[in-house]
Parts: C-alpha cells; sequence; structure tokens
C-alpha cells in the first residue's frame, strides 16, 4: 500500500475512506438485489479482465460474458488496437484491495469485470471521446 497522499496510487486511509470507493459501497447497499454487473474502467492495455477470485479463476460464465463483451468493442475499436481477454495469473488470484475484488468476492456481484481501455495513461483529449465511444455506445 503506498501511504503518500500525493501519490497518484494512493489507496487511502483505510478500506471505504475515499469518497469514490465509499459511493460504490452505498450504491451496493441501496440497490445490492438489482445489482448483477460491475465494470471498473482503467486504462492502457485494451483488455477485459477477469475479476479475481479466491479459487484462482473466475467461472466459465464470467469469460463467456467477456469474450462477447470484447466484440461488442472490437467491432469499433481500430483494427491495429483490439482489446483482448487478460485471465488473471495464479500468483494474483487474492486482489486485495481493487473494487473489482470486492465487487466480485465480497458483494458477490456476478458479472464482474475490469475495461483496461486501449491509449496511454495519459492520452491525448482527441482520443477521449473516440475511445469512451467505443465502450459505452
Amino acid at each position: 500500500s503506498i501511504n503518500f497522499t500525493e501519490s497518484d496510487i494512493y489507496q487511502g486511509a483505510h478500506g471505504w475512506s475515499e469518497p469514490e470507493t465509499s459511493a460504490i459501497r452505498d450504491l451496493h447497499a441501496k440497490y445490492k438485489k438489482k445489482l448483477v454487473a460491475f465494470v471498473d474502467v482503467h486504462c492502457c492495455i485494451g483488455a477485459i479482465l477477469e475479476p479475481f477470485s479466491r479459487d484462482g479463476k473466475a467461472p466459465g460464465y464470467v469469460f463467456d460474458i467477456g469474450q462477447r463483451m470484447i466484440d461488442a468493442i472490437n467491432t469499433k475499436a481500430p483494427a491495429e488496437e483490439q482489446y483482448e481477454w487478460r485471465p488473471r495469473p495464479a500468483s494474483s488470484a487474492s486482489g486485495s484491495g481493487i473494487s473489482s475484488s470486492w465487487a466480485f468476492q465480497e458483494a458477490l456481484i456476478p458479472f464482474t469485470y475490469v475495461v483496461e481501455l486501449r491509449s496511454k495513461f495519459v492520452m491525448p483529449c482527441t482520443e477521449i471521446k473516440p475511445i469512451g465511444n467505443e465502450f459505452l455506445l
């Protein structure tokens, strides 16, 4: 855990201490009987990742739906920057501390994914809307 509050990867003083994570927790508490999907969006590698699972591998349906998501996104992504599926290595199965890990393992949201948008960590402003449209539309 990084303890420097000015760091880009600061994880907060404790669980749920950051406003974006407490908002997710509160939303889940309000709608938990209706939530069936959780998508955690990040940048940079152009992939969909399976959620962390204590068993080391997510159930097969997670891959099947993930592949359908990739197929849909790839109809809009440039041919040279197609998205791919990335399984979690067994060595990282615990996934402690990330929201998708909590969503899948603790909140029991069955369709949980991490979408890593294609691009660079700091993308040109002209790429934000097109990349968002690939994923959202």
